[in-house]
């Protein structure tokens, strides 16, 4: 999820239902028309024999880069132009197929299947249209009742009317498209719980009750931007957030918002899912990106540095996990250069 100041986010909710230009889109790829820069954007998924990473340069064209992994030890085929024209890039992996979902410039939300064989070796499809346009693009590869079966990943966006609307991606094309309600700015979203921030940067959750969700948002109050649930389960829910003292807050159920230890000055933060229980955070803290976590029962976040150049990072992903093993890989862009990290007690950080 991307970082939002007060004044970008003001910028963006009066701009969120206009369309910024139009695009010809064709069945090999979505083309652009006369459409302007776009920043540089990067995401990664995986597991611990390989992960695929998307980028999008500054021309909204779409590359990904696939690694295969030993130990410590990854090896990276060169870049595939997967053409294109997008402002918005993500990637998520369901079973043994990579799904990269993009936002055209004129709001429409597209997506394409890759299965890599060789670790370092991918095929794609076309180019899928999802039949719907959004921004703040989030996906799940879990919903309705806690950790159940599905047979495709989710995708959530919220749409011209501020609503979450959401849908699922398959290899064979997308589901219908169904609205969880409210009017939020900033989302969150795990398939098992929806997290949104409203006009007044307070943060309301929707959870899923008896498999699925009925529209019911409770308001978790405080004044923040970006958050990330970071474990659910028996023991309750924790979302974390960035407040407006850019300091990461947390909201533990049962216990209320408390500011975390060791969480201040932070600009982007994100997180995935890789144990079912924690998420792993990729946040840039006093310029440096860092993979961070947080303690069953402390109000403290523990961070390891990633081996990475400081400075002002535009783009920020992570996959890992700190439950059953320090295990993470990061990644980002400085300035024209990307970065890719993977940590394991020791770091070794290999640039893209």
């Amino acid at each position: 999820m991307k970082v939002h100041t007060p004044l970008a986010l003001s910028l963006r909710r009066v701009l969120a239902a206009l369309v910024v230009s139009t695009l010809a889109l064709i069945a090999s790829g979505v083309a652009a028309s006369g459409a302007g820069a776009v920043q540089p954007q990067i995401d990664i998924d995986g597991g611990l024999s390989g992960y695929l990473a998307v980028r999008v340069l500054s021309d909204g064209s779409v590359q990904t880069k696939a690694f295969g992994c030993s130990s410590l030890s990854c090896t990276g085929s060169a870049w595939t132009n997967l053409g294109g024209f997008v402002t918005e890039i993500h990637i998520v992996k369901f079973d043994s197929t990579y799904y990269i979902v993009g936002r055209a410039a004129d709001g429409t939300i597209w997506y394409r299947s890759a299965t890599c064989s060789n670790k370092e070796t991918c095929s794609y499809s076309s180019w899928i249209f999802t039949g719907g346009f959004g921004y703040d693009i989030q996906l799940a590869t879990q919903y309705g009742r806690s950790f159940e079966s599905i047979d495709c990943p989710q995708l959530a966006v919220i749409g011209a009317d501020q609503a979450v609307w959401v849908t699922k991606i398959c290899a064979y094309g997308a589901g219908s498209w169904g609205s969880l309600g409210g009017v939020v700015y900033d989302i969150d979203y795990t398939g098992l719980a929806l997290y949104g921030v409203d006009a007044y940067s307070r943060l309301w959750r929707q959870a899923s009750v008896d498999g699925a969700f009925r529209g019911n948002w409770n308001n978790l109050g405080g004044y923040i931007r970006q958050p990330v649930e970071i474990r659910t389960g028996s023991n309750g829910y924790v979302v974390a957030a960035v407040g407006g003292d850019s300091a990461v807050w947390a909201f533990s159920e049962g216990v209320g918002w408390e500011k975390m230890a060791n969480g201040a000055n932070v600009g982007d933060m994100r997180t995935r899912n890789q144990t079912g229980r924690y998420y792993v955070m990729i946040i840039q803290k006093d310029l440096v990106p860092k993979t961070c976590y947080k303690k069953q029962s402390s109000p403290e976040l523990v961070c390891e540095q990633l081996s990475a150049p400081s400075g002002r990072y535009t783009s920020l992903a992570g996959v890992g996990s700190f439950y059953s093993s320090k295990i993470s890989v990061g990644i980002g862009i400085l300035g024209n250069s990307f970065y890719f990290n993977i940590y394991l007690s020791n770091s070794a950080t290999q640039p893209l």
